[in-house]
């Protein structure tokens, strides 16, 4: 199933991904038009613009409002955060408000709204907050908007990482809760996070940090030779997959990763690289995982097996993957682990 981000800020376009694709869910953008913000409140704001995009695309779309809002100032900017000052000038403007106001006058808290607003009428809401207070100074270069001049804890959103700030930040807290009724209301109708047009089973999947989950069941194998993914095509789903499988009893993971790529690749020789554990689950049960990266040196034969061939691909064939709503996710995930080493 797809889901459309509703938003035209690119710094909330990054951090919508980065925080429902670890669902499983498959984040898309379409151009979209702005609707205007007539609502008295955040909730409100939010299901204007998750609904208008539904309307124009079909899909599922999630939308949020959110804001700074400022105790001194009597809440403000609240949901005029957006349109407080002209862009690049909001933050300037807020610490110019603030000259000469004590610290421990100057508390301030984040709200999040989120909606999703579904093709047949039906909405999910959620709402995350969080508290601090106002610096006396710009610090930090992560993060957009008001970021940098929040403070908790002696340093700013501007400050900390993407993981940190998805711990505490008032978006990270909503779509925490957003996820929960999420997944409420799909198993409520027998419904899955993943629309699979090939009609194999549903995976829904939650990434972790390697080597935090046990025991392991399964494991991955995001394989990458010359800047291309090597994907394997089963023969009896159709479809194109990672290479993995079954951990067997006795069996260590990186055993059971290295021996899975040859069986289903035949590559004779790979660097398998440690990326993160994962949780998945569909309608038969769930267990956990582990994921590798193989940096390929010298690819091979495929033996005999329920792969009938293999392939290099310049993109991710999202619509012929085995599991489309997750498999983009791990690749991710490897990707990112291959970047920090100066490999991808």
């Amino acid at each position: 199933m797809e889901f459309v981000i509703a938003t035209h800020n690119k710094g909330k376009i990054v951090e919508f991904k980065r925080l429902l694709e670890p669902m499983g869910l498959q984040v898309v953008e379409r151009e979209l038009s702005e609707p205007e913000e007539t609502g008295s409140t955040f909730a409100e704001n939010a299901y204007i613009k998750a609904a208008a995009a539904c309307a124009e695309t079909g899909l599922p779309c999630v939308a949020d409002d959110s804001g700074l809002s400022v105790d001194y100032l009597d809440g403000a900017p609240g949901i005029y955060s957006a349109r407080f000052a002209p862009q690049g000038q909001k933050r300037i403007k807020l610490l110019q408000m603030l000259e000469g106001v004590p610290k421990e006058q100057r508390g301030a808290h984040f709200t999040s709204s989120v909606c999703c607003v579904f093709p047949n009428g039906d909405v999910i809401a959620a709402e995350g907050k969080c508290y601090g207070t106002i610096a006396f100074e710009s610090r930090g270069e992560n993060g957009f908007g008001y970021d940098s001049i929040f403070e908790q804890d002696g340093v700013t959103f501007g400050e900390l990482s993407d993981e940190e700030k998805d711990a505490r930040s008032h978006r990270g807290r909503a779509f925490a809760e957003f996820e929960e009724k999420l997944k409420a209301y799909l198993n409520a109708r027998g419904a899955d996070l993943g629309d699979h047009t090939t009609g194999h089973r549903e995976l829904r999947c939650e990434v972790r940090p390697f080597g935090s989950l046990e025991p392991q069941r399964y494991t991955v194998v995001c394989s990458f030779y010359q800047g291309k993914y090597l994907l394997s095509y089963h023969e009896q789903h159709g479809s194109w997959e990672t290479q993995g499988g079954h951990i067997e009893p006795g069996e260590a993971p990186e055993d059971a990763a290295r021996r899975e790529l040859y069986e289903e690749s035949g590559v004779r020789d790979a660097e398998l690289v440690p990326v993160c554990d994962f949780f998945g689950w569909d309608s038969e049960g769930s267990a956990n995982g582990r994921v590798w990266a193989a940096v390929i040196r010298e690819l091979g034969d495929l033996p005999e097996s329920e792969m009938a061939r293999v392939r290099l691909f310049d993109q991710l064939p999202v619509d012929r993957l085995t599991y489309p709503q997750v498999t983009p996710v791990l690749f991710r995930e490897a990707e990112k682990v291959l970047r920090a080493r100066g490999e991808a």
